[in-house]
């Protein structure tokens, strides 16, 4: 399988991004990815758009590792690579210019705002290590063919970090496991 080539003009407005040229608003992660970031792609395509990356694989071996751009290209998303491509984006922290999904909802966002934008795609679980008790929950959305997912984890009824990718690495809850 061909690695997917990446167009100047995504590589453009990567750069007119990552330089602020673009405003303060980082692009929505979305079930393909995150603007020019697609799903699939290689450590080296994503490289040439982020800058250097900072990569740490699994004890195991090189099949999974996860870290994100030396120099942050937005702070608090960081990356997953399985097998040598792109499977996972997470966002992680809020520090008021982290992307949101497609719908306007992200970190902060409260669950009845997550199930107002996504109505009835969205599936609740329970998150792992709760409880029905607890009240925290993983708020998913599948695409069309059940191949990549968006999950949103919450805490206290607002979403505390959430994640899009290829189904199984984006359902990893510790790292590559």
């Amino acid at each position: 399988m061909r690695a997917p080539i990446v167009p100047a003009s995504i590589l453009c407005a990567a750069w007119a991004f990552a330089s602020g040229a673009l405003g303060a608003s980082p692009p929505p992660l979305t079930l393909d990815g995150l603007g020019p970031l697609k799903f699939g792609m290689t450590p080296g395509q994503v490289a040439k758009i982020v800058g250097p990356l900072n990569i740490s694989y699994d004890a195991s071996g090189p099949g999974c590792g996860e870290g994100g751009p030396k120099r942050p290209w937005i702070p608090g998303v960081g990356f997953m690579f399985v097998h040598g491509r792109l499977a996972r984006i997470s966002v992680f922290e809020d520090t008021g210019t982290l992307p949101k999904s497609e719908a306007g909802v992200g970190v902060g966002s409260t669950v009845a705002e997550v199930k107002r934008a996504y109505g009835k795609r969205l599936r609740i679980e329970i998150r792992p290590y709760f409880t029905e008790e607890d009240g925290e929950h993983d708020l998913v959305v599948n695409d069309a063919k059940r191949r990549r997912k968006l999950i949103f984890e919450t805490f206290k009824g607002r979403i505390e970090t959430f994640r899009a990718g290829v189904t199984g690495p984006v359902d990893y809850i510790e790292g590559c496991a």
